[in-house]
């Protein structure tokens, strides 16, 4: 029988090591966003310009002032990979 949170457990992925499983997940999530990946219209998360839908939120929730903005949607991916980081 194990124990403990499974995200915790050591893990090397494609030869490549990493801390935890949670550590993989929070850098697929990171580079994710950092690559601005797209998703096909046959997944479920959304199509190609998904980001919008975040920055959105956070000019909603006053962390950006104009979504529209080059500099605030900087401001922005700023916020979000600090937030990903956070996870750890």
């Amino acid at each position: 029988m194990t124990h403990g949170n499974p995200l915790d457990l050591p893990c090397t992925i494609s030869g490549v090591p990493f801390g935890s499983l949670r550590e993989f997940f929070i850098t697929c999530l990171e580079q994710l966003w950092v690559l601005e990946e797209s998703f096909s219209g046959k997944r479920p998360l959304g199509n190609s310009g998904w980001q919008w839908g975040v920055y959105e939120a956070l000019q909603e929730g006053g962390f950006i002032s104009d979504a529209e903005d080059l500099d605030e949607r900087r401001k922005a991916d700023q916020i979000i990979v600090e937030a990903i980081k956070g996870l750890r």
